[in-house]
């Protein structure tokens, strides 16, 4: 019985449609020369104003509209590098974030990657809803899913032509199927990350429980596009969209909730 089991231990397997989808995505992080910048951000006050709104608005959300919010108003995050046909610099007309889930599948923790247009636009509880229909809807009710399956699925040298023309000869629909900024987690369960990998110019991390209000942030850049300095600014400005837009949204959430309790 043993040796059967060494057996099955040591079979091959092919990769799954989650494993072969990463690897892509991998296989394009590693031509872009990416840059890490950690902060710690104290929002104590906006944890506050989260816990009297119920059903609570998740941190991923909080961060996906500031950051929605700083890229508006910052054409330089919503810039792309592209080789072809010249090396140049494309720039989309808006916002597209693009979201790290994970999700069971056949007893296997995948990654998928969920798109949202123009976030900044959007109420914190209708991200939220998305958020939370993303998180949990079954795989075939979710277009974005289900289309990343059916590319994973392809022969190799499908998708090696698709990913080819999406990152070097097609920046438009780059930013339109890849996004324009990425949202992740940068720890989870006292674990803690330095570094994202993705196909975006700039990947934000942030903790989904932080401690006493404080979350460490990890802007991951694209130094082709974005330096140290203007980076920091960036960093700058999503303390600023924390402590005016966000609070006052939510500042809104809990007014009109108090009115309609009464």
């Amino acid at each position: 019985m043993a040796r059967v089991n060494r057996m099955k231990f040591r079979r091959w397997q092919t990769l799954s449609k989650g494993r072969t989808l990463i690897l892509d995505i991998v296989n394009i992080a590693r031509k872009m020369p990416m840059a890490p910048l950690i902060r710690e951000f104290d929002l104590q006050g906006i944890g506050q104003l989260r816990a009297q709104f119920r059903p609570r608005i998740s941190w991923m959300v909080l961060f996906l509209k500031a950051y929605g919010i700083v890229s508006e108003r910052n054409p330089i995050l919503r810039q792309v590098y592209a080789p072809l046909p010249f090396p140049h610099i494309y720039t989309h007309p808006q916002n597209v974030a693009l979201l790290t889930i994970t999700r069971m599948v056949d007893g296997e923790s995948r990654l998928y990657f969920a798109r949202i247009h123009r976030p900044e636009e959007r109420s914190l509880e209708e991200l939220q809803k998305q958020y939370e229909e993303f998180r949990k809807a079954p795989i075939d009710q979710l277009r974005q899913f289900k289309r990343q399956d059916l590319l994973s699925s392809m022969p190799w040298l499908v998708r090696k032509v698709v990913w080819f023309l999406l990152t070097h000869l097609w920046p438009s629909k780059r930013a339109a199927n890849m996004g324009t900024f990425g949202l992740s987690l940068s720890g989870f369960k006292g674990n803690r990350g330095a570094f994202h990998l993705g196909p975006n110019t700039t990947i934000l991390g942030c903790e989904l429980f932080p401690r006493k209000g404080r979350n460490r942030v990890i802007l991951t850049f694209d130094h082709r596009i974005l330096d140290g300095r203007p980076a920091a600014d960036v960093l700058d400005d999503l303390q600023r969209a924390f402590a005016n837009e966000i609070t006052k949204e939510l500042e809104g959430l809990i007014a009109r909730a108090s009115q309609t309790n009464k």
